[in-house]
């Protein structure tokens, strides 16, 4: 935390959202650029939590569980514990996502830049242009999985035993065409009238945590621009409020609650474009909240999980990321290494899974392992095999993204030269 701005007011210029920023579904935060402020910390923290995701899922498929082992050593704890954060990093996931596609949102509202159709069109692709292949790859290596080792995993048999895999009879469901439809739409996990619950796709039970990040993305602009823009017209904002209330009725209350995380990044957002506090006070707040954030998953590790262990971890991440966005101390190297994990952070989140089930399928015959030197070799090599598999495939889909952006926005601006201020705050914005 040594090497924080001083207090006088930072220039911020967020680029346009084209699919750079986000929680799981981003890139990497600014570049560094003139006027353009440099989240190196931001890219850094949220490729680490992709990987812990990912590392909670490899130890779920190859370790046993540390209290079923035969002679349980306490030199394989911190391991456990490290490698047990996963669905906290998904937490720190959503306080990103607000803090950056928030950001986003809030200055063009406040600025009059709004676009309702624009900022759709680079959500959607952005989150279209790597789920759509990931639920062909989840689907072609869970048919692999289920014909060459007709493993009970793929049928729900072993949801007890591993994490995120599917649930008892519902093998017919996961992969249905409707089903794949349901998570095209960031529907998985709702309770639809007539169909019942929608379950993720396949074995990749990550996917719960894009429909929360996608209803966000929706529910945001509809309760802030009412609120926030002095433009808006009262009829159109009593309108938007009422779409979001429905949504709020509508989704999961769980999913509704857990927004409260996802705005507390917004929140920080807000925070740091509007208040400028010397460099004693961000070196005083980094080093506290680390303590406190440290504290919790500690806590969270040991207690019972739930909203209020997610609570927790939301409210001292949020408090350390206000530390984290002002630090500068970091050399050419550190930026583009921080920059190119997280470029390919979401890719990982949303391919590892099914090929990581395959491999538990296949190799060890769903056998889990006592902790050993030759068993945590397996499982680094695990982890960095879906590294280079995930970064391969980012390559083909992820890195084009802003390609396949930049030729939707051109047709639709050629279509309707309105179109892109349909619902804006302001006609002349």
């Amino acid at each position: 935390m040594n090497g924080t701005e001083s207090s006088a007011p930072p220039i911020h210029v967020l680029d346009d959202i084209s699919g750079r920023y986000g929680g799981l579904a981003a890139t990497s935060a600014p570049t560094e650029q003139p006027g353009r402020r440099v989240y190196f910390l931001v890219d850094l923290t949220r490729a680490a939590a992709a990987i812990v995701v990912v590392a909670e899922h490899v130890r779920a498929f190859v370790f046993m569980n540390f209290g079923e082992t035969a002679n349980p050593s306490w030199t394989w704890k911190p391991f456990y514990f490290v490698t047990g954060l996963g669905h906290d990093a998904v937490m720190v996931f959503f306080v990103l996502s607000g803090f950056l596609v928030g950001g986003h949102v809030y200055t063009s509202i406040v600025e009059t830049k709004w676009s309702w159709a624009e900022y759709l069109v680079k959500r959607l692709s952005r989150l279209w242009v790597v789920l759509f292949p990931a639920l062909m790859l989840t689907c072609v290596w869970d048919q692999i999985g289920i014909h060459l080792t007709h493993s009970s995993m793929y049928s729900g048999g072993l949801y007890d035993y591993y994490l995120s895999t599917p649930r008892p009879g519902e093998q017919d469901a996961i992969y249905s065409l409707s089903t794949s439809m349901w998570n095209l739409l960031f529907l998985q996990t709702l309770d639809l009238p007539y169909i019942g619950t929608v379950p993720t796709f396949g074995t990749n039970g990550p996917l719960w945590s894009l429909a929360n990040e996608f209803w966000y993305y929706i529910l945001f602009p509809l309760i802030l621009i009412p609120l926030w823009s002095r433009d808006r017209a009262a009829a159109s904002g009593f309108l938007m409020l009422a779409a979001a209330m429905i949504v709020c009725i509508a989704l999961p209350r769980t999913m509704v609650f857990s927004g409260s995380i996802w705005l507390m990044g917004a929140a920080v957002y807000i925070f740091d474009r509007n208040v400028a506090l010397p460099r004693t006070a961000y070196c005083a707040i980094g080093w506290i909240s680390a303590a406190l954030f440290g504290l919790t998953l500690f806590v969270t590790r040991t207690g019972e999980p739930g909203l209020r262990s997610d609570l927790l971890v939301g409210v001292t991440f949020s408090a350390l990321l206000a530390a984290l966005v002002r630090s500068t101390s970091a050399n050419g190297p550190i930026v583009a290494m921080s920059r190119h994990l997280a470029n390919f952070s979401y890719t990982l989140y949303l391919t590892h899974f099914s090929l990581a089930a395959l491999l538990a399928c296949l190799v060890l015959k769903n056998r889990r392992l006592e902790p050993s030197p030759s068993a945590f070799l397996l499982f680094a090599s695990a982890v960095v095999l879906l590294l280079i598999y995930s970064y391969g495939v980012s390559l083909l889909f992820e890195n084009n993204t802003q390609a396949v952006q930049a030729y939707f926005l051109r047709r639709l601006r050629k279509r309707s030269p309105v179109a892109d201020r349909v619902l804006s705050p302001s006609a002349s914005g």
